[in-house]
């Protein structure tokens, strides 16, 4: 049976509704663990629709206490003084064993520029420590991590929420950074995630579901019933995560 260790939750009630949410932790926990997951990196609902702080103390308190949960923190440019500055940030992360961030920069949403001149300080201070950057596919045009990852070679960034229609160009953008990641909950694409095994990238492929606002169980299916070797399937659930955060899958 596959280890899947999911990189791309959520919890939290929303502010609006959304025609599929499991927002309380327990149900989150209790549906992914029917699907053979056994640990969840997550974020809290409160951190977009409020503000990163208090989501990801609302994130924190989730996590004490349940080995099932890992938090992610919500990070931002502090030039207006309403987050922390890099290394305050850093040594807040390493109290909570905060693992990896997640940013919402689209003009709706928290609305700042990814550019160097705004988010330069806070992503070299993420690259320098190994903390990983998750952003969902539709926070920016996908020509822009292109620049993202220019101007941050050593960064790891972890795509999320793709849609199956981007594979060409996210292909095209793996090939080229060896740093950039690519969650695989949105490879529903007859055949996607073979042929971007087949293209030699399954080393930068990890395992995410959107839970809960999307099913861990299409997910889970997508890796367990594609046509990869066991191999390539046990380095996407579990194996390439561990490697990317330099620890061990039983100490996740």
């Amino acid at each position: 049976m596959l280890h899947f260790i999911d990189c791309n939750c959520v919890v939290g009630f929303p502010l609006a509704p959304h025609e599929f949410k499991v927002c309380i932790p327990s149900e989150v926990e209790r549906i992914s663990r029917d699907c053979g997951i056994s640990r969840a990196f997550t974020y809290h609902q409160a951190t977009y629709d409020l503000h990163p702080i208090d989501g990801n103390n609302a994130v924190d308190k989730v996590c004490e206490g349940n080995s099932f949960f890992r938090p992610v923190w919500v990070v931002m440019p502090n030039d207006t003084g309403e987050f922390y500055k890099p290394q305050d940030l850093i040594n807040r992360m390493n109290k909570q064993k905060v693992q990896m961030t997640r940013v919402f920069p689209k003009y709706n949403d928290h609305s700042f520029s990814m550019a160097q001149w705004s988010a330069g300080p806070i992503l070299k201070v993420l690259a320098e420590n190994g903390i990983p950057l998750l952003i969902d596919a539709d926070q920016m045009d996908l020509e822009l991590f292109h620049d993202l990852m220019i101007s941050n070679p050593e960064l790891t960034v972890i795509i999320t929420n793709i849609y199956y229609r981007q594979g060409r160009v996210l292909l095209s953008l793996l090939k080229r950074h060896k740093n950039l990641i690519c969650e695989t909950s949105g490879f529903r694409s007859f055949c996607m995630l073979q042929a971007f095994c087949e293209a030699g990238v399954s080393a930068q492929l990890v395992f995410g579901t959107g839970m809960g606002l999307y099913s861990a169980g299409s997910a889970v299916a997508i890796i367990t019933y594609a046509g990869i070797s066991m191999k390539e399937k046990e380095a996407i659930t579990y194996g390439n995560i561990c490697r990317i955060l330099r620890t061990d899958v039983k100490t996740v």
